[in-house]
């Protein structure tokens, strides 16, 4: 079993931003003192969901804090950034750490993102895939040329050459089919997202496996990651209380930011997936954070130790996966949030087999 923290650096209600952000450092700190091995920050634009506009700069503040966490991205929108900056950044980032950076990449859910940076949200998945190709070149060869639809640019050639050999880890979140296949066909590992279910997350794996292997890969060898809410005390109900309100607001940040699912919103194309999948939530009744709230809280690990070694046993069982990103954030202040991280990594990780 391989344990990582989420940091989330969303601004709460309860937190100033000064305090959000100080906090994930802190957190991440700690998660080292712990014996996590790797931490995920996020990128989000114009939302208290996530305060994080760079999560490369964010990753490298915190790798500069650090000395032995890997830090990921989770996950660097690749529209709305040019992918030769990516590139140089990335490089940059893996000599300094010396090779401790992760690269999640994917193409963005925030509407309005697209619209400030200049960028098609239509196309977002064709830009994704055009930009990782020059990113990748960049990396392994040293050099790439812009010829695409997306990218023009004269043949360069990017300086620091990449500490990590052939380039640093690649992640990257996918949920509709095509995005699945498109990761799969690269051999690009998953970060499974926290509202998934077991049974949903041995799908979205059964998909990729299957894309995996025409593709030449070894589905058992691909490193994926499960990344959770995660929230632990004695009796449990305490930690639920706790997080009840925090993630409740969160989820109702998200929802607002992301304008995909605003009544009348325009279908965007490439996005049909996810709006369908919306439908037929509305369809069942399922409108609000608050119709959605308790499911989301019984497919996560909080509770009591008992009830998170379980949760997270069952999904060993039913993915396979033995990586965790765990999310503690929604226990509130800091003194709270650490008071559950301590006992979760002494009350139920050693458990979990």
């Amino acid at each position: 079993m391989e344990w990582g923290i989420y940091l989330i650096t969303a601004q709460a209600p309860i937190l100033t931003a000064e305090e959000a952000i100080q906090n994930s450092v802190f957190f991440a700190q700690e998660a080292e003192r712990l014996g996590y091995s790797h931490a995920w920050v996020l990128e989000h634009h114009f939302t208290r969901y996530g305060l994080v506009g760079s999560a490369l700069m964010h990753a490298s503040f915190i790798l500069g804090k650090t000395s032995r966490l890997k830090v990921g991205t989770a996950i660097q929108v690749l529209p709305l950034h040019h992918p030769v900056q990516v590139a140089e950044q990335v490089a940059l980032i893996d000599q300094l750490s010396q090779g401790r950076l992760m690269l999640g990449v994917g193409r963005g859910t925030f509407r309005k993102d697209f619209e400030v940076f200049g960028a098609d949200m239509g196309s977002s998945r064709q830009m994704t895939a055009e930009s990782l190709d020059i990113i990748k070149s960049l990396w392994i060869d040293g050099k790439a040329e812009g010829k695409g639809p997306f990218f023009k640019f004269p043949e360069i050639e990017i300086y620091p050459e990449v500490y990590t050999k052939p380039h640093p880890p690649l992640y990257t979140v996918a949920i509709s089919p095509e995005s699945i296949a498109w990761a799969a066909g690269l051999g690009i590992p998953l970060i499974l997202g926290f509202s998934h279910n077991d049974e949903e997350k041995a799908v979205i794996l059964e998909q990729y496996g299957s894309h995996a292997e025409d593709a030449g890969f070894d589905p058992g060898e691909i490193p994926h990651v499960v990344s959770c809410i995660a929230g632990v005390s004695r009796d449990g109900d305490q930690i639920k209380r706790a997080s009840w309100d925090h993630i409740l607001w969160w989820m109702d940040e998200g929802y607002q930011a992301t304008q995909l699912y605003a009544p009348g919103a325009t279908t965007v194309p490439s996005y049909e997936w996810r709006q369908r999948e919306h439908e037929q939530r509305v369809l069942k009744g399922i409108r609000t954070a608050v119709d959605i709230l308790p499911d989301e809280m019984a497919k996560n690990p909080i509770g009591s130790p008992q009830e998170c070694i379980d949760k997270l046993c069952a999904t060993v069982e039913a993915t396979g996966i033995t990586r965790f990103a765990l999310g503690f954030e929604a226990a509130g202040k800091r003194e709270a949030v650490m008071e559950s991280m301590e006992l979760f990594t002494s009350e139920v990780i050693p458990h979990v087999r």
